[in-house]
């Protein structure tokens, strides 16, 4: 028995979430700026550049569970979903009408989620 193919909302949430994955990356000063702190006179010293970066990556993280949940994400999709069935509706009422006085924007409406 062939697996069955992935759903859009699916598919939407895996997108969401891997670029969710790319935002949540710890932060780090490429090795460029640290050769140039390091032969500056006037640089940083290390300890503090690595507890700011420690403290950063740490409220990075807690703000990465909080915001980018996977509830949320999945939310996002089913909403993205939403919106293409409802203006591919809108779109198709439009070639239906025969008086052509449906408004593009009467198609796409608004709700509270947005």
């Amino acid at each position: 028995m062939a697996p069955t193919p992935p759903t859009v909302v699916s598919l939407k949430q895996s997108f969401l979430t891997a670029q969710t994955l790319h935002l949540s990356q710890p932060l780090a000063p490429t090795r460029a700026w640290r050769n140039t702190n390091n032969g500056d006179d006037s640089g940083l010293p290390e300890r503090a550049i690595d507890d700011a970066l420690a403290k950063l990556n740490h409220r990075l993280q807690q703000h990465t569970r909080r915001v980018y949940a996977p509830q949320a994400t999945r939310h996002v999709a089913e909403q993205i979903d939403q919106l293409y069935w409802n203006a591919a509706e809108a779109a198709s009422q439009r070639d239906d009408d025969q008086d052509g006085d449906i408004d593009m924007a009467e198609g796409l409406s608004l709700g509270a989620d947005l």
